[in-house]
């Protein structure tokens, strides 16, 4: 009976190291590869991103009494192909029709791109 208890012993202590192994594993690789290193992911991708000036032709407002303001964007990629956007613009500062601010666009997708605020914060 002593040798009985002494395997299942041993087995359970396999199975409890196994199962930590696995745990840490686990923790490594979905919060520190996917939330540490998010912006170094984005980084490799925001460096083909390419700079230009952005026109606000427009806006859109939502939520309680219109508190969330969303900016339609026009802008020409490097070919001159106009796209237009929206833009979800976190400020306090007001923004008016016509006004030019910098975004960043996809070369590949010009219709994907980001704020100079979001580009600046991952390249820095």
């Amino acid at each position: 009976m002593d040798i009985e208890s002494s395997l299942k012993s041993d087995t359970a202590k396999k199975v409890f190291v196994i199962v930590i192994v696995i745990f840490a594993i686990c923790v490594y690789k979905f919060i520190y590869l996917d939330y540490i290193t998010k912006n170094e992911a984005k980084s490799i991708v925001y460096n083909e991103y390419i700079q230009v000036e952005a026109e606000i032709i427009g806006s859109e407002r939502t939520g309680r009494r219109g508190s969330n303001i969303t900016w339609i964007l026009k802008y020409k990629d490097i070919n001159g192909t106009a796209y237009k956007g929206k833009q979800r613009m976190d400020t306090f500062f007001s923004k008016s029709l016509g006004e030019k601010l910098i975004i960043y666009y996809n070369p590949s997708n010009p219709n994907e791109f980001v704020s100079e605020k979001e580009y600046k914060e991952v390249m820095n």
